[in-house]
């Protein structure tokens, strides 16, 4: 055969021994933590000394074809990372917060920062980036969970490493929150996943002022810049401002795509107000009620009239909250924001609070009809209350004696004036009425003591260095003796009767609220003592001091202290009889925790009292000393100073 038939000689040669390199493998550990030194992970060069030259020829097998196997091609790098991280990410979730491992996750969480800035994007790739949310939720909830756990083991930190981890979360917030904003301006956004990182930036920072309270003050500023690289944004303030502001941007987005989700239950916890308070009303408004700019100049034709919808949504909540609810917090932010409707407000209030079952409390509706000046509904509900009892609505009467003090009608300040006399007459009588009881002989014990000063045998004012010092001391305790007798201070079985069972009738009647013999003293005495008219407050002082029924011991040094010391024996005594009995002590403080024991006194009449005597030792003891401090004054000028 000749040279010129020889068949030639196919070979693949260097080429295809080219396709037996593999890609390199992701080497992980290559990859320092921050910052990234993408040197380290760019593809292996190759390597051609690796690459076998093709055989030489041999003339035995000249025109044979020789075929080399192709390996199998591996995951790409992309797929491989995938991998990767979806495998960090599970195992993410279940690491806990341990002193051991607290700096191995500080590492973890800037390599996870420094692949995110190190990613490559598309020439042609939208601005909008992937939320990577569950990666945050991780993250942060890690570092929730790190200061939560240092707040609790070191409370005494002085917000050093607490500082720098509070920086860490709103760091890591506020870097992510650009990227929300453009996810929400896309147009084919996915709202709802919006609203799950949103909602993940509040929870969060409202656990962090959780766990740091008032030291929760770290601000940083945010700037937002849209895909025309237009400013939308650019503060600097706490970052509920920023969440505030970001809810009402998901808020105006989410309404232009037809949610319809309402506003009040699409946004995070108790926001809806300070969300909505950062939409403008009117053109001219510069900046909202507390002060913030609005930042919504990129807003369309389209989300304006959608802000104004979602404003008359609130508006028309808010008056549905309070027709449901009324407040006097209610009323006064919707008439500063709406004037219109006060009229509307009011003529509800009135239809409320004069009704068969009034849902807002008294002293709500007083505090706004004297806002609204509406003073014959006010004298009328006064009207009401009186009859119903001064003792039952003693801090709804004292805010409407303010408000007629100040009135210029003669006559019905005459009539406040008359209520606040009825209304310290009853205070002194309720005072009394629970001395007497505790006390039955009081009245004969003051005659004898009376005996005693009138003979020279005991004088007002004690002197410790008198030689009848001693004497002194045997005549007052007698003198508490005396009165105790006959009561159920000398009976050592007595308990006070039990609170009265409630009655069918009752059953959906609001509880009264219990009686504080100090503080209706007290109230009463203030607002007398505040009358613009001093003559006629003097007058009706006079009267209530001086009306026969004053304390002759009030004004024996000792006297009082003798009584408050038998009820104390009586105390005791009781304690005694309940520790013999090896049954279970009531809890309750001591007659001295007055502070306490003004929570849980009853009205005087003791129909309603506790089991515990010490209850009614503590409740009678209070009311003395209130009695002998406000009535041993010498007019009602003296008491307020």
């Amino acid at each position: 055969m000749s040279a010129s038939a020889r068949k030639p000689r196919i070979t693949t040669g260097a080429q295809v021994r080219t396709s037996r390199i593999a890609p390199a493998p992701l080497r992980t550990s290559r990859i320092a933590p921050a910052p990234l030194r993408t040197g380290r992970i760019a593809p292996a060069p190759i390597r051609t000394s690796r690459i076998t030259p093709a055989p030489t020829v041999s003339s035995a097998r000249k025109g044979r074809v020789v075929s080399v196997p192709i390996p199998k091609a591996g995951p790409s790098p992309a797929k491989r990372l995938n991998d990767i991280l979806t495998d960090a990410l599970t195992r993410a979730t279940v690491i806990k917060v341990t002193p051991g491992n607290r700096a191995a996750l500080q590492n973890a969480r800037k390599l996870a920062a420094s692949i995110l800035s190190v990613l490559p994007e598309a020439e042609d790739e939208s601005a909008i980036k992937d939320l990577a949310y569950e990666l945050h939720c991780v993250s942060l909830s890690s570092l929730v969970n790190e200061l939560a756990t240092d707040v609790k083991y070191n409370p005494e930190d002085q917000g050093d490493q607490q500082a720098h981890m509070l920086q860490c979360i709103m760091e890591e917030i506020i870097k992510w929150l650009p990227d929300i904003w453009l996810a929400m301006a896309d147009a084919s956004a996915d709202m709802e996943l919006v609203r799950c990182c949103l909602m993940l930036c509040s929870s969060v920072a409202d656990q962090v002022d959780n766990c740091l309270g008032n030291y929760f003050d770290w601000t940083s500023r945010l700037v937002i810049i849209d895909s025309t690289k237009q400013t939308v944004y650019d503060g600097h303030h706490l970052v509920g401002d920023y969440m505030a502001w970001m809810w009402r941007e998901y808020l105006v987005f989410s309404a232009i795509k037809g949610s319809r989700i309402p506003a009040n239950e699409a946004i995070w916890g108790e926001s809806y107000d300070d969300v909505l308070n950062l939409i403008r009303r009117t053109p001219g408004e510069s900046e909202n009620v507390d002060g913030l700019a609005f930042w919504d100049a990129h807003w369309s034709a389209e989300m304006r009239t959608a802000a104004l919808r979602l404003y008359a949504e609130r508006h028309r909540h808010r008056i549905n909250s309070f027709l449901e609810s009324p407040s006097v917090h209610l009323y006064t932010s919707l008439v500063s924001d709406y004037p219109d409707i006060e009229s509307l407000l009011l003529i509800s209030i009135k239809q409320n609070i004069f009704g068969e079952k009034p849902s807002i409390p008294y002293t709500d509706a007083a505090k706004i009809l004297a806002k609204a000046s509406q003073t014959e509904d006010i004298v009328y509900l006064l009207d009401r209350l009186i009859e119903e009892g001064i003792s039952h609505h003693n801090s709804t009467i004292l805010v409407i004696m303010k408000h007629l003090s100040a009135m210029s009608d003669e006559e019905q300040r005459a009539h406040a004036l008359q209520v606040v006399r009825d209304g310290l007459e009853t205070a002194k009588q309720d005072a009394l009425n629970a001395l007497v009881h505790l006390f039955p002989g009081l009245e004969d014990a003051q005659c004898w003591l009376r005996d005693l000063i009138d003979t020279g045998r005991l004088t007002r004012n004690e002197d410790l260095f008198d030689d009848s010092y001693s004497e002194r001391e045997s005549n007052l305790s007698s003198f508490a003796e005396r009165a105790a007798q006959g009561g159920p201070l000398t009976d050592a079985d007595w308990a006070p009767p039990k609170k009265k069972e409630v009655r069918p009738d009752d059953m959906y009647r609001e509880e009264e609220p219990k009686r504080d013999l100090v503080r209706c003293i007290q109230d009463w005495a203030q607002i007398l003592c505040q009358w613009p008219d001093e003559k006629a407050a003097a007058e009706v002082w006079g009267t209530v001091k001086f009306d026969g029924s004053e304390l002759l011991f009030s004004s024996v040094e000792g006297a009082e202290e003798a009584l408050m010391d038998r009820i104390k024996v009586a105390d005791s005594v009781q304690a005694e009889k309940r520790r013999q009995a090896k049954s279970t002590p009531v809890e309750c403080p001591a007659p001295s925790s007055r502070e306490q024991l003004l929570t849980w006194r009853v009205t005087a009449t003791f129909d309603d009292y506790y089991d515990s005597p010490s209850y009614v030792y503590g409740y009678v003891t209070d009311g003395l000393q209130a009695l002998i401090k406000t009535f041993s004054c010498q007019d009602h000028r003296a008491w307020g100073k």
